[in-house]
């Protein structure tokens, strides 16, 4: 009997290491929302710029009517000859016609970074139901910008809007409480770990969830 319980042991070892190896992080794309004025981009200014024929006006009405490049605070180009004029920066279509209106630029996504600072009862790194968040601790991101958050009630915090690059997450608890071990994690310095986020330039927002920071007290 004692011989099967350790064949048993040994059998389930594997696992046991493999499910705390586990990252307990997990990566998410969202489309970044495109607006209305970036679909539009240009299109507004080329309109009031443009000079509108109406009707059969005489010649003693051309001669009077007044040009709309030069009302108000439009701004618009007022060369003559051509086309019908309009919003600089375009590009002419070749013929000597309206100006197009410029590409609208392409969208650009940011990272965000969210998890929990908790109470690790059963020391396995992971937050469990029965486990509880740790409030007002301090959390630092470090990269090409560094940022400080506490977290919140439920032990939450959060990074977001960041650019491109390499960041490092880590906590700094009180005195008197002890971190549980995250496998393979880069080193906070004294005897702590965090997590590495790589936000890329892409045309998507990018959220890390689930960067959870277990402790227990001393």
């Amino acid at each position: 009997m004692r011989g099967s319980i350790v064949v048993l042991a040994l059998a389930l070892t594997p696992f046991v290491s493999n499910a705390q190896a586990r990252p307990h992080w997990a990566r998410h794309e969202t489309p970044v929302a495109r607006h209305d004025d970036d679909r539009d981009h240009g299109k507004s200014d080329d309109k009031k710029c443009e000079d509108r024929q109406r009707g059969n006006p005489s010649q003693n009405g051309l001669a009077h009517r007044a040009d709309p490049r030069d009302r108000g605070n439009k701004d618009c180009s007022t060369q003559s000859g051509g086309g019908t004029g309009g919003s600089t920066g375009g590009t002419t279509d070749g013929s000597g016609g309206s100006t197009q209106p410029p590409p609208a630029p392409a969208p650009v996504g940011h990272t965000s970074v969210y998890g929990s600072v908790f109470f690790d009862l059963n020391q396995d790194g992971s937050l469990s139901a029965d486990e509880v968040g740790l409030s007002g601790w301090t959390v630092v991101l470090s990269g090409p910008v560094s940022l400080t958050t506490t977290t919140d009630g439920s032990g939450g915090y959060s990074f977001s809007g960041l650019s491109a690059g390499t960041y490092l997450v880590c906590v700094v608890p009180p005195m008197g409480w002890t971190q549980t071990a995250l496998a393979n994690s880069p080193s906070c310095g004294s005897g702590l770990y965090g997590y590495t986020v790589v936000a890329e330039d892409l045309q998507v927002d990018v959220s890390y969830t689930g960067m959870d920071f277990g402790f227990i007290s001393n």
